[in-house]
């Protein structure tokens, strides 16, 4: 197995991962398990190549080296799995672990460092200041992505069009100010395959959307937006609502009484 470090992010205790001590153990096993670059794996009288942030994988195994039971692994890779953190391909014989985003989080940091330790030590402040831009940008860029995913219902991978907004000088409040309005945007409503990081996130674009009247939209969205009836429980948009209730269940009461 690779020999290295691994970084550990201090969200974590923000998602109270750190709290559940079996899901914390599995998931930073998953973590040192992971390649840290791309090499040839043997497997039985198999050669399975692994690219940065994968591993074979097997129950048996991972219970040993954990001392977790196999139905506790089998139930932490089924929320690491619908939490979207890693993925899994099985076959007859053996599984690979591929960890999400493992570019973004660890192998840049680790490449970088490589480089760095064979550069002069007048340049080495810059080139590290370089790097924990680029992670402040990733992590940035990952907060834009899951608000947009969270509005749309859709699973975009991340684009490079945010990043690149990110660096270009806009805030994360800037990007998630885009994404409210256009989802408020009468034509995206009706043309809601537009609301996408390429569409959203393209230079020209972006910069038009930003100096809209976006507060506006968003709160004409916001009064549009459904709620329930005090009489019959319903989710009815505020026009459609009555002293009494809403038009809905006056209408009912009034085929019973008719």
């Amino acid at each position: 197995m690779n020999r290295g470090y691994v970084k550990l992010y201090r969200k974590s205790l923000d998602a109270g991962w750190i709290k559940n001590h079996k899901l914390w153990a599995f998931w930073t096993y998953c973590l040192i398990k992971a390649s840290y670059k791309e090499y040839d794996a043997v497997v039985g009288l198999q050669v399975i190549h692994l690219m940065p942030g994968q591993f074979v994988f097997g129950r048996k195994k991972a219970s040993s080296e954990t001392g977790l039971t196999e139905r506790e692994i089998r139930t932490l890779l089924a929320f690491l799995i619908k939490s979207e953190n890693l993925t899994i391909k099985t076959t007859n014989k053996f599984s690979i672990i591929t960890i999400v985003n493992w570019n973004i989080y660890q192998s840049n940091d680790i490449e970088n460092d490589h480089q760095n330790d064979q550069q002069a030590t007048s340049k080495r402040p810059h080139t590290r200041n370089k790097e924990v831009n680029n992670l402040i940008y990733s992590e940035d860029a990952l907060k834009v992505l899951s608000h947009l995913n969270e509005k749309t219902g859709r699973k975009y991978k991340l684009s490079k069009h945010i990043e690149a907004r990110l660096k270009d000088g806009a805030t994360v409040e800037d990007c998630k100010k885009v994404i409210d309005a256009k989802i408020a945007d009468p034509y995206f409503i009706k043309n809601p395959k537009y609301l996408n990081p390429v569409t959203l996130f393209r230079p020209g674009n972006f910069d038009k959307y930003k100096n809209e009247t976006i507060p506006l939209k968003v709160e004409t969205a916001k009064s549009n937006l459904n709620s329930a009836c005090k009489r019959c429980g319903a989710q009815v948009p505020d026009q459609d609502k009555t002293t009494a209730g809403c038009i809905y269940c006056e209408n009912k009461a009034a085929e019973v009484r008719a």
